[in-house]
């Protein structure tokens, strides 16, 4: 796979091996991810990301992109009401994705900007990409070319139109910070 091309975890320690002919995915959060507004990440911010994606009504990818997992298709025709809870399992900071089928492009459709993981509880309508103050950041100094690229975060940092995910890297005298954060 060409350099720069491959998916990559993010707020995921790893990508997971899917279970069940590829309609199961449990993904381990990593542990010390806070959003800029101090709330630690925990896998009921993906459920309810997830959620919000179908309750805004009008977002043009939760019908065609995660119609897959399971409620989804109730949660299609009554959005304000969405529950995934047949299809987004949390225990602990495990999250399990359970799909009605095999999708091969799952882990591309985590990937992009519309799987940022936002705090449980934002509000379910559009807003300002991604919703300012509810964004994972990193804690610590980039370099200013960096700065604007520590932004919320998907699962998994992937391709979008061919062009691999931005990174923000801490400079070496902000390695030790004793805040943990997951600069992308």
């Amino acid at each position: 796979m060409k350099e720069g091309t491959k998916i990559v975890p993010d707020l995921a320690e790893s990508i997971p091996k899917p279970t069940n002919g590829g309609k199961t995915w449990t993904f381990t959060l990593r542990k010390g991810i806070k959003f800029s507004n101090g709330k630690a990440l925990t896998g009921d911010d993906v459920k309810a990301t997830f959620e919000r994606l179908f309750k805004i009504g009008d977002s043009p990818n939760a019908g065609t992109w995660y119609n897959v997992i399971r409620g989804a298709d109730v949660c299609i025709k009554t959005p304000k009401t969405c529950d995934l809870s047949s299809g987004i399992t949390v225990n602990g900071n495990k999250v399990t994705f359970k799909l009605t089928t095999a999708d091969p492009e799952w882990l591309d459709k985590l990937s992009v900007p519309f799987a940022y993981i936002l705090p449980a509880g934002t509000p379910a309508k559009n807003v300002e990409h991604p919703a300012a103050g509810h964004r994972p950041v990193h804690v610590g100094r980039v370099r200013a070319e960096q700065a604007d690229q520590a932004r919320a975060q998907p699962l998994l940092q992937g391709v979008v139109a061919g062009c691999p995910a931005p990174r923000a890297t801490p400079t070496s005298s902000s390695r030790s910070s004793a805040s943990r954060s997951r600069p992308r």
